[in-house]
């Protein structure tokens, strides 16, 4: 049995503040998630499948891309992983 892992480092960001609001309101809605500047996290997505090689040839079960294919197809189309 053997793994294949592809990994994916992104950021992503949200902006919990409305200008029409006072800052207590604000603060008292989006409580510290408020910022006028929005914030963001930064993600980690690893996509690992297994599968047996093949005895007589050798060769992996899947194709080395396919974890790229599978990791693209399940995370969106703006994650490009290096």
């Amino acid at each position: 049995m053997i793994y294949l892992t592809r990994k994916a480092e992104f950021a992503a960001s949200h902006y919990y503040h409305n200008p029409e609001f006072t800052p207590e309101e604000n603060q008292r809605i989006f409580g510290k998630c408020n910022n006028p500047n929005g914030h963001g996290h930064n993600y980690t997505l690893e996509v690992t499948v297994k599968g047996e090689v093949d005895p007589r040839s050798g060769r992996n079960f899947l194709p080395a891309s396919q974890p790229r294919r599978i990791l693209r197809s399940r995370s969106g189309s703006a994650l490009r992983p290096n």
